[in-house]
């Protein structure tokens, strides 16, 4: 093999992504190897539902809605209706299985907070010590996102006429966070603040709890399409992974 050759295989394989020599070549003999070593990025998969926990739509009988559950070990909400059988009070849902299983440890009465008008329930671990708070609402959804690194995050949104979201995961030491909350995180994005009255502070929402549901995934990045409750903006949020800071940058893209 020339030596004009060998230089257009380098070259191709350096912009492919980087090149390591295992023997020192030998030119006169031909004989040498060459091993190409691609920088390794995250790769996401394609968000998948697994399940729900939601209060309902202005539900009669109060409790939780779960579904998809691979186990729930929780009563029945009866503290308006005695023979409710449809909603849960208190206890612990697990969604998936293994490694990647979420654990939710709620409580209708015990995680409300009338002063924020926040249901601060808690999702992560078996431990509820290594768990983060997510704020349960209508029409919940839980969709899973896996990676080609070992982490798996969720991403968790409520919504009906209103929606919101949070992206949460368990690092690969096993401590569970909260990366995105789409009242917290997003604000700076949005001039325009709501007072419902009894939480003069309420966040930003988004219209249409369907489009902040509308999820996907590219590469390294989780994207969520968006309109403004306030029906004056439209756009998508581009959370990227950065290997470097192990954090989702945040990019508003108006359309």
């Amino acid at each position: 093999m020339s030596k004009k050759f060998l230089a257009k295989i380098i070259v191709a394989s350096v912009l492919a992504g980087g090149i390591n020599f295992l023997p020192a070549p030998n030119f006169e003999t031909g004989n040498f190897q060459v091993s190409v070593a691609h920088a390794a990025t995250m790769q996401f998969s394609q968000p998948v539902k697994i399940g729900k926990i939601d209060t309902g739509i202005q539900s009669p009988i109060g409790g939780f809605g779960i579904d998809g559950a691979t186990s729930n070990k929780g009563n029945y909400y009866t503290k308006i209706k005695k023979d409710n059988n449809q909603s849960y009070g208190k206890g612990v849902a697990i969604f998936g299985e293994g490694k990647d299983a979420l654990y939710v440890h709620y409580d209708y009465d015990g995680d409300y907070n009338a002063s924020t008008a926040i249901m601060g329930s808690k999702f992560g671990d078996k431990d509820i010590s290594n768990t983060v708070v997510i704020d349960i609402g209508h029409m919940g959804d839980i969709q899973q996102i896996k990676t080609n690194s070992g982490i798996t995050f969720y991403y968790i949104s409520f919504g009906y006429k209103w929606s919101y979201f949070y992206i949460i995961g368990k690092r690969q030491d096993g401590k569970w966070i909260k990366y995105i909350s789409s009242r917290e995180t997003l604000e700076p994005y949005f001039a325009k603040r709501l007072d419902w009255g009894h939480a003069p502070n309420y966040p930003p929402l988004f219209k249409d709890g369907k489009i902040s549901k509308n999820v996907y995934c590219q590469n390294d990045t989780i994207i969520v399409p968006y309109t403004n409750l306030s029906n004056d903006l439209n756009g998508e949020f581009r959370f990227k992974w950065d290997e470097a800071a192990q954090w989702f940058s945040v990019e508003q893209v108006k359309y």
